[in-house]
């Protein structure tokens, strides 16, 4: 029980220098719009809302929203994906141009519905939804434009069963100072 004890007090001692270089809190919001490229299907546009987090360690934190869907013939899909992405920004010293990595995790509410119509037999529509877990990978840029507004762009791949590759593109404002 000591042994616990003392490994916890060093734990927070230890952590305590990181939660001094954090500055959590809403920062920023912003929209991106690009090409998704699900597995299994076409290429279809995203859109996704963000909101900055701050920083913690030297890692932005980030929240979002994306949304894709395609249709083909009679069937339909879609994907709401709740995200939380970590991002980590390569010192580019005096340069308005600032590359990252990043990686997050991400939670995909999936549809897919089929729409049938069987003349006098009948019609009608079938649908499954499922919510699946995955993991994000990738990177980009941020390009400053003002003290307020930031172009930001980011690759990134979609691991699990709601695998995809995104390819997105936009702005974000900052709030505050």
């Amino acid at each position: 029980m000591k042994k616990l004890v003392l490994v916890l007090l060093a734990l927070l001692l230890v952590t305590g220098g990181a939660f001094a270089q954090s500055d959590i809190g809403l920062k920023g919001a912003g929209l991106r719009l690009g090409l998704v490229d699900p597995d299994g299907i076409d290429s279809t546009i995203g859109f996704e809302g963000f909101a900055d987090l701050g920083s913690f360690n030297k890692i932005a934190l980030e929240a979002s929203v994306l949304y894709w869907s395609k249709s083909v013939s009679v069937v339909s899909l879609r994907d709401l994906a709740i995200g939380a992405t970590g991002r980590y920004f390569f010192d580019m010293a005096d340069s308005p141009v600032k590359p990252f990595a990043s990686a997050g995790l991400a939670l995909h509410m999936m549809k897919s519905q089929v729409d049938y119509d069987f003349g006098f037999l009948g019609s009608g529509s079938e649908s499954v939804t499922s919510t699946e877990f995955g993991i994000k990978i990738g990177g980009g840029a941020n390009y400053e434009l003002n003290e307020k507004m930031t172009l930001t762009g980011e690759v990134s791949y979609h691991l699990g069963d709601a695998e995809q590759f995104n390819i997105l593109g936009g702005v974000s404002y900052k709030l505050g100072q």
